[in-house]
């Protein structure tokens, strides 16, 4: 098994077990909604903070711990808007993605590795 598909693995078991957790204790109000965003963010971050000290986790192209905290409030803000609108999540995605994708310059043989 390569990177990729051990990188995949790993976020097909910790993104699903996340998703259902935080998702399924999501509050209903607004202030306490972005207090689990923060919650979640700061869990993630210390979790690739802590990899990444102990070589686990290297970062390319730009990439830093930074983007990884703006990654994570990004992603649990979406998955909050997902919940409640899906459309409205995939319209707002998809820019989000290829803005990315063009910021790193990623190639396409990166899928391949």
């Amino acid at each position: 098994m390569n990177h990729t598909y051990i990188a995949l693995l790993k976020m097909a078991v910790q993104y699903t077990v996340t998703i259902a957790i935080f998702i399924g204790r999501l509050p209903e109000g607004l202030g306490s909604q972005f207090l689990r965003v923060l919650l979640w963010s700061a869990i993630y971050g210390a979790n690739e903070f802590v990899t990444n000290h102990f070589g686990g986790l290297t970062y390319h192209r730009g990439w830093n711990y930074g983007w990884d905290i703006a990654f994570n409030l990004m992603m649990f803000i979406m998955l909050i808007i997902h919940y409640k609108r899906p459309l409205t999540a995939w319209v707002l995605t998809v820019p989000i993605i290829i803005t990315l994708w063009v910021i790193f310059d990623i190639p396409l043989r990166v899928l391949k590795e």
